[in-house]
């Protein structure tokens, strides 16, 4: 995708997804000389929707080419710590 397109994705809250959450975008393809599977991210985007089973995030990378297959893993954030 181009820069300021979205992606519609197939989760929301009820899977543990915010506002403003990082997802990586990733594919699943078989290999077809060895028919090993090769899971490969192909890059990141940033919640800027959700409900309750489905959300949208636009891509945090300017070449994100989605398919309708890809799936997105919760990027997690470490919290920051506080300061004394």
């Amino acid at each position: 995708g181009r820069t300021g397109e979205v992606i519609e994705l197939d989760i929301g809250t009820r899977d543990g997804l915010r506002l403003g959450a990082r997802v990586a975008v990733i594919r699943s393809e078989i290999n077809p000389k060895t028919a090993e599977r090769i899971v490969r991210k192909l890059g990141e985007a940033k919640v800027v929707s959700v409900g309750a089973t489905e959300a949208v995030a636009t891509p945090l990378e300017r070449q994100l080419q989605v398919r309708s297959l890809d799936q997105v893993r919760l990027v997690y954030e470490i919290p920051k710590g506080r300061k004394k």
